[in-house]
């Protein structure tokens, strides 16, 4: 790896003391136990994924057309992702040979056979890192210095023509492009199912993932996406299990979650008593980066170059430091490279964006309002360009990075505290909750007199329909952010994914901002 040797070498034997400790295996260690390997029995799902990385490493780079496919695949996002499904595309013809004939010319046929039959989600990541400008969009093909990586236990290993060279710690990220081997989250591969060509057929754990399809962006929608564990609960994954029939009559459909939460409601027995303890919660929320155009609009007299050591600065909106007519901002340096935080103080003025919420009940007729601050590299991806100017005999070198808030995206901003949305008891209380949100600005307060239908339960109240007023409150100078509507039988959760995440049973998105919600 010649370009890469010298920020390699520099580094390496800091990487593996701090990733894997005198009782784990180094890289030579790790590379003798891979190629001391001579029984089939003898293979852990771990020695599979890196005999695997090994000889993909190998092919990749001897092989020009493999990196031109390898990256036309990823940038293709099927999955709305940068990935690669191996049963999707093992078969595809290069050159002479398909994509698995050149593995299995590196490896064996009993290899591969065993690698396909233990990872059937095995899949090849080409990883966009947005903070360092390393994309697969431009990423050059003709050059062959592409490693593989693949995660283990105590460290990330990295191979390059078919040798493992390196390892890296976990949450550190190379400044080049990579392909890191891992297994599928967004689909679940049918095994014993085959297509035309012969692979292993698979399908979307939910539609919102299809890449294939042209994305509908509505006013208010709800729609599946998946989450961790951590983000949904212990409580909510057992209500999953007793109610997970997606048959709306079923006594176990997974619209009747919330009825085993707040109820006790088990499928065979239909009476429980209502627990006051248990309550909703906003667990993440997203907020669409066009919204930066939207919601910096508050700031210290249009000071663009406001002082971070300011008084009141958190009353003002975050907003790009020093940027041109098209919004866009350049800081360089030079010898030293910057760090993230750094990056972050002269790139933006300091505040944090207001996010309120007025959750309307048919309980009262004001709203109760939770506010959530995020700081904009909490919400999105800046996806800065980077350029690396090398120092030579007559100058320093240079670090210099560009922000361009039309190339942001979003990303999922888990709350430290989730926000609570209080009890819902059906006796008392409408079935349908009403979210109206905003990134609050300081100024003149304005009311509003708002009607909606409420609708009440059938079988824990009369069944009724009213029309409910409501008073409603808000700075003139807020920027909307859209409303949706939360029913008590909306579902927490769809799906379980190889046992690893959840898909969210509902997903709320205004437009402007999408959040998730749990129930313990």
């Amino acid at each position: 790896m010649k370009k890469r040797s010298i920020f390699w070498v520099c580094i390496s034997t800091m990487l593996t003391l701090a990733s894997c400790s005198s009782e784990e295996l180094s890289v030579n260690d790790k590379k003798s136990q891979l190629n001391s390997i001579t029984s089939i029995d003898e293979y852990d799902k771990s020695q599979l994924m890196n005999q695997f990385g090994q000889a993909l490493s190998k092919v990749v780079f001897e092989n020009k057309e493999v990196r031109e496919f390898l990256k036309n695949e990823a940038v293709s996002q099927f999955d709305k992702n940068y990935d690669i499904l191996w049963v999707k595309v093992c078969n595809e013809q290069i050159g002479n040979k398909s994509l698995r004939n050149l593995l299995v010319d590196k490896t064996s046929e009993t290899l591969m056979d065993q690698v396909e039959k233990e990872i059937p989600q095995l899949n090849v990541l080409f990883p966009k890192i947005a903070m360092l400008g390393v994309e697969p969009e431009k990423y050059d093909t003709e050059d062959n210095e592409l490693p593989v990586i693949v995660p283990n236990d105590s460290c990330n290993l990295m191979y390059f023509d078919g040798e493992c060279v390196d390892s890296i710690p976990f949450g550190d990220a190379p400044a080049f492009n990579v392909l890191v081997v891992n297994e599928n989250s967004r689909v679940i591969v049918n095994n014993g199912m085959k297509t035309k060509s012969g692979a292993n057929s698979y399908k979307f754990i939910d539609p919102v993932f299809d890449g294939t399809q042209k994305e509908k962006k509505t006013k208010s929608s709800v729609y599946g996406i998946y989450a961790f564990p951590n983000v949904i609960g212990e409580k909510a994954i057992n209500s999953y299990n007793y109610y997970n029939n997606l048959d709306p009559n079923a006594n176990n459909s997974i619209y009747r979650q919330r009825e085993y939460l707040y109820y006790g409601v088990m499928p065979e027995q239909q009476i429980g008593t209502f627990n006051s303890e248990v309550q909703d919660y906003i667990t993440f929320i997203e907020v669409e980066p066009e919204m930066y155009f939207i919601i910096s609009d508050q700031t210290s007299g249009n000071n663009q170059t406001q002082n971070n050591t300011s008084s009141n600065i958190n009353n003002y909106d975050p907003i790009i430091k020093n940027c041109n007519n098209n919004g866009t901002a350049t800081v360089s340096r030079k010898k030293r490279d910057f760090t993230t935080e750094e990056l972050i103080n002269e790139l933006w003025t300091q505040g944090a964006y207001n996010i309120r919420f007025d959750i309307l009940t048919s309980k009262s007729n004001r709203s109760i309002v939770k506010y959530i601050d995020v700081k904009p590299e909490d919400i999105w991806e800046f996806n800065l360009e980077r350029e690396y100017v090398h120092k030579t005999m007559f100058r320093h070198s240079k670090y210099t990075y560009t922000i361009n808030p039309n190339k942001f995206t979003s990303k999922r901003y888990i709350l430290k505290t989730p926000l609570s949305l209080g009890s819902w008891d059906l006796s008392t209380e409408a079935k349908e909750r009403y979210i109206f949100i905003c990134e609050e600005d300081s100024g003149i307060e304005n009311e509003d007199l708002i009607y909606i239908n409420m609708h009440y339960s059938n079988l824990y109240s009369d069944g009724r329909t009213e029309t409910k007023s409501f008073i409603f409150n808000r700075n003139i100078a807020s920027d909307d952010l859209g409303m949706t509507s939360i029913d008590f039988y909306d579902p927490i959760i769809k799906a379980r994914v190889a046992g690893i995440s959840y898909v969210l049973g509902t997903y709320y998105h205004t437009g402007s901002i999408s959040f998730g919600i749990t129930t313990y």
